[in-house]
């Protein structure tokens, strides 16, 4: 990794518009400082994140199929092994295979005309997720890209 990799994390955000459409953006997080976070000096961001409220291990079967739904509470999603889907009501389809970071806040209590949806799943392999849930994370609209 160069260094310009170096000083962002690449995550893709699934929003929603003011009218409740759902869309995704691959966004770049920067703002990281060098810090002595373990020990060893390395590149650290701490400020401006959502705080985690709880922690979730999940695998999804060979075959997972979501139909529309919000998401459950703001929340990061970070692909440990396989690969899965979302299909956002714009018709964008993207898929996050391991090492992929999705954050989404198209939660059922969003600011938008309606409750923003996306529809996920997963092909043959299946796979397995880290969700840290954020849900103090108060959503917005019209705001890809917020770290």
């Amino acid at each position: 990794a160069g260094a310009a990799e170096a000083d962002a994390v690449r995550y893709v955000h699934l929003w929603a518009d003011a009218a409740g459409e759902t869309h995704v953006s691959r966004c770049e997080m920067g703002g990281l400082a060098d810090a002595a976070y373990s020990n060893a000096p390395q590149r650290v961001r701490t400020d401006g994140l959502p705080a985690a409220s709880s922690t979730v291990f999940t695998t999804l079967p060979p075959g997972f199929d979501n139909p529309w739904h919000p998401a459950p509470a703001a929340q990061w999603v970070v692909t440990l092994a396989g690969s899965w889907w979302v299909e956002v009501s714009d018709g964008t389809r993207v898929e996050l295979p391991a090492g992929s970071l999705l954050f989404q806040d198209n939660v059922a209590a969003s600011p938008a005309a309606k409750v923003p949806q996306h529809y996920s799943g997963c092909g043959e392999e299946g796979c397995s997720q880290l969700i840290v849930q954020c849900a103090d994370f108060a959503p917005t609209v019209d705001a890809p890209g917020p770290f």
